[in-house]
């Protein structure tokens, strides 16, 4: 673990999976709280729309939130962030970043061009990357 300034460093720290599933469900029920004090637990099955009641602006915060915790964005390359409906599928899209699972054969490809993409894009060049796509350029 890396010190810096007197503070560890904890972008640099490999989450274990149970701590990875309790950091992504603690930023889901903070979101879903916000929505519905009541809640007092979520579980990895629950529906995020059905059963929490979240909007696609509350998963872009959870998203955002748990990139500050967790340090990588799964949805700039190795999961679309329209597959997510539950809170498990967000402790998978998690865990590839994680597990080096995921790594398809874009990757390789863009490797094998001399393209040395970062695991860690923004998400805003991920976006432009799409748009540049779906124009031909």
């Amino acid at each position: 673990m890396h010190v810096r300034y007197g503070v560890p460093d904890l972008h640099n720290v490999k989450p274990t999976m149970e701590n990875l599933k309790e950091k992504i469900l603690g930023v889901v029920l903070d979101v879903a709280q916000e929505n519905s004090p009541q809640l007092e637990a979520v579980r990895p099955d629950q529906m995020l729309v059905e059963d929490l009641g979240l909007r696609s602006l509350d998963l872009a915060r959870i998203v955002a939130k748990l990139e500050m915790v967790l340090g990588v964005d799964p949805f700039a390359e190795l999961v679309a962030v329209t597959s997510i409906r539950t809170p498990g599928d967000l402790i998978d899209a998690y865990s590839k970043c994680f597990t080096g699972e995921g790594e398809s054969a874009e990757g390789s490809e863009s490797e094998s061009e001399g393209a040395s993409a970062p695991r860690q894009r923004s998400g805003l060049a991920s976006q432009r990357d799409l748009r540049k796509q779906s124009r031909g350029e």
